[in-house]
């Protein structure tokens, strides 16, 4: 059943769990990382700098736009990404 959570796994980074969220999911918005994200073994655990984690992001070659309407949490879709996930559900960065 999905209750809606989404897992920020074991000794992943901020920025690996965004990454890796954004390119499994195609999108992420504020509320799902301040409220609705938990490590495996349930426990809660939150990103409040989503914005700095896009920057970094574009950095690297995404291009993300913010859906969102003003006033509204941040709401990120994936324009174009430099990784896809590979046959093991690994992220591979892809040739430019």
């Amino acid at each position: 059943m999905d209750d809606g959570m989404l897992t920020r796994r074991a000794g992943e980074s901020q920025l690996d769990c965004v990454r890796r969220l954004l390119v499994e999911r195609g999108s992420l918005g504020g509320f799902e990382v301040i409220f609705r994200l938990r490590y495996p073994d349930g426990s809660p655990t939150s990103i409040t700098r989503l914005g700095a984690r896009v920057m970094d992001l574009r950095a690297e070659g995404f291009v993300l736009e913010n859906r969102a309407p003003a006033g509204h949490l941040a709401d990120y879709h994936v324009v174009r990404s430099p990784y896809r996930v590979d046959e093991t559900g690994r992220l591979r960065r892809v040739a430019a």
